[in-house]
């Protein structure tokens, strides 16, 4: 029998397509907090053609643990399953994970507790799966980047999406893992409500998307962080006047971290790090941010403190079929990273089967391209030239401008984005299959892993 200990959703993520039946559940001892208890969940699945009886822990974040005993340190917590993990057992870490219990240990304590926790693993023989694919480059290059490289003694599997560790000892690349992230951190949350009974979705079924239909606007614009390129691009949606014609959203909270940012002249810096580029230093400390007020009109704060949860609320408070299209805003363009990259909010209009155009992500649609997959920039009457184009702020009047020649093409009965819908949605389908396929075919390289 194998033992597993992650978050259910971690496990799910890894055999996604190996017919899980999930049975009893145990509840195990564990210190006095507020928080759910640890507990043991029997599993049933396929594995190698064979079916299997499994048992998973699943044990809670240490915050409240530490909190009521401060004075002991997280390595002398015996009960906490990542401190001490059945024997013989495979370990899954994702992002949090790895931050709270590794990192932590490393930071906090010193190597003295660290090297006892990883001789604690490689006595009791504990293979680790590690997720280093969690759209972060800034971390992967800097805060995380020597615990990343560092060459555990236990037995370990690395997955990563970045191609800085391409080829590196012990480290799994595709460009695709980081759907791991996103199926881990929804499946995450209200698990036995939303994404499991008693049998476990195949991915394919897991993200199903309700039917678009005569929505209310032509797209969405949805706004966390209000970055440079992205207050250009709404500005530009203001003096079209086609502000209207969208589902727009923007972040008090975030908005006035930036404000501060601007009137401090703190605005060389951001995310906890100095590796901004030109993209920022060139247009952040005179770009023209109007006021919360002014964009409050028009633009409702749906989050509020929960901003944490922007991609579960995406998804659960079904935001994608507010509108045909979605248009992104992509993060990490404004970063001096090794590698170009993209951030999980390219994938939600594929996961959802909607229209997108996104400004500052030509890696994603490089990656679109190299999987052979739909890009809806036929719809904008644009061509692979877009996604060659450096500057997201050109790139974002480039939307606009086009947002406003459909807007005018619908309200003069020139084009039906219904019928337009309708008519290409199977290309939409078939993107988000290729996709979810790519990803279970890499996913394999982990399945040989814990079965060798």
């Amino acid at each position: 029998m194998k033992k597993f200990v992650g978050y259910e959703g971690l496990f799910y993520a890894i055999f996604s397509e190996n017919n899980i039946q999930v049975k009893e559940k145990h509840n195990l001892p564990y210190y006095n907090i507020a928080e759910t208890k640890p507990y043991m969940r029997e599993i049933e699945i396929n594995l190698n053609g064979q079916i299997e009886q499994v048992e998973l822990y699943v044990c809670p974040m240490p915050t409240s643990m530490l909190n009521a005993i401060p004075t002991k340190k997280l390595t002398e917590f015996e009960l906490d399953l990542y401190m001490n993990p059945p024997e013989n057992s495979i370990v899954i870490y994702d992002r949090w994970i790895f931050q709270r219990y590794i990192d932590f240990i490393f930071r906090q304590y010193g190597i003295s507790h660290f090297d006892k926790f990883i001789k604690r693993y490689k006595d009791k023989n504990i293979k680790v799966i590690f997720n280093f694919a969690f759209f972060e480059p800034n971390e992967y290059e800097s805060l995380n980047y020597f615990l990343m490289k560092y060459d555990y003694s236990f037995d370990c599997i690395k997955l990563t999406d970045y191609e800085l560790f391409d080829r590196v000892d012990k480290f799994v690349f595709s460009k695709i893992f980081n759907i791991f992230h996103i199926v881990g951190d929804l499946m995450s949350f209200e698990i036995d409500s939303l994404f499991r009974k008693n049998l476990v979705p195949s991915i394919h079924n897991l993200f199903v998307a309700e039917s678009i239909k005569n929505p209310d606007k032509l797209y969405s614009h949805l706004t966390l962080k209000p970055r440079p390129h992205r207050i250009n691009f709404i500005n530009k949606l203001y003096d079209l006047d086609i502000i209207d014609y969208g589902y727009c959203t923007l972040n008090k909270i975030m908005y006035d971290e930036y404000q501060e940012r601007i009137d401090n002249g703190l605005v060389y810096s951001t995310d906890n790090c100095l590796m901004q580029n030109k993209w920022l230093y060139d247009y952040f400390k005179n770009m023209d941010y109007r006021g919360y007020d002014y964009y409050s009109k028009k633009m409702k704060d749906i989050l509020g403190k929960n901003f944490w949860s922007h991609l579960r609320h995406y998804f659960e408070n079904k935001e994608y079929k507010k509108s045909y299209i979605d248009v992104i805003g992509e993060t990490h363009i404004l970063f001096d990273t090794l590698f170009s990259y993209f951030s999980e909010k390219s994938y939600y209009p594929i996961l959802t089967e909607k229209f997108f155009i996104i400004y500052g992500g030509n890696r994603f649609y490089e990656m679109l391209e190299e999987f052979d997959c739909y890009n809806c920039l036929d719809l904008f009457g644009l061509d692979k030239t877009y996604y060659q184009i450096e500057n997201p702020y050109e790139q974002g009047d480039i939307i606009a401008n086009k947002l406003k020649e459909l807007i005018d093409k619908k309200n003069s009965g020139e084009f039906d984005i219904e019928k337009y819908y309708q008519e290409n949605k199977y290309k939409l389908i078939n993107t988000k299959q290729k996709i979810l396929s790519k990803y279970t075919n890499s996913i394999d390289e982990v399945k040989k892993f814990i079965l060798k």
